[in-house]
């Protein structure tokens, strides 16, 4: 099998467990926000980015929150949105600085300015978008950003980050054995 074609088919694994995972880890963290939910599908996401590069990540992205509106998102086109700019916004700063950099501090540094780039660009798109699902005014969701939108963002980001740094270069190593076996 093409080389090509087994990215493609591992990194739709990835997706694949990102999205099952959705089905058993959507905790809420913040009490007075249950619509946000600490999930771990960023996690396969990244580890495809990184591997893959910044095109696998953004397509990974995409594919799995496509996936989680279907299902278990009760948000629509919405939380389509908003998952796709959470994701692509963490994922992809990662994978583009780790492919500049293949070692631990790329992988750190990386794994630092995606939850950055995640926190700042979910602070901005719930600021626009929430009231369009919440029902409620800007002024409102204002006055949630730091109370509730900075933590979540902040707590989901670096305990992901944290299992990303964990796990990733064993995962990396078999998943690099199979995808060169081929």
């Amino acid at each position: 099998m093409e080389r090509n074609t087994r990215k493609y088919v591992t990194m739709g694994l990835l997706v694949a467990l990102g999205y099952v995972s959705l089905f058993f880890i959507r905790i809420p963290i913040i009490p007075s926000a249950s619509f946000l939910r600490f999930d771990v599908k960023d996690v396969f996401i990244s580890i495809g980015g990184l591997i893959f590069g910044p095109l696998y990540a953004l397509i990974g992205a995409v594919a799995v929150s496509f996936l989680q509106m279907l299902s278990v998102s009760e948000y629509g086109i919405i939380g389509l949105i908003m998952n796709t700019v959470s994701v692509s916004s963490f994922v992809i700063p990662q994978s583009v600085i780790y492919s500049k950099k293949k070692n631990s501090t790329g992988l750190i540094i990386g794994l630092i300015v995606g939850c950055i780039s995640m926190v700042i660009a979910m602070l901005l798109w719930n600021y626009l978008i929430t009231p369009m699902y919440m029902g409620v005014s800007r002024d409102v969701v204002a006055k949630m950003i730091l109370p509730v939108f900075l933590p979540f963002n902040l707590i989901k980001s670096i305990i992901n980050s944290i299992i990303i740094f964990l796990i990733f270069t064993p995962v990396k190593k078999k998943i690099l054995k199979d995808v060169e076996k081929f």
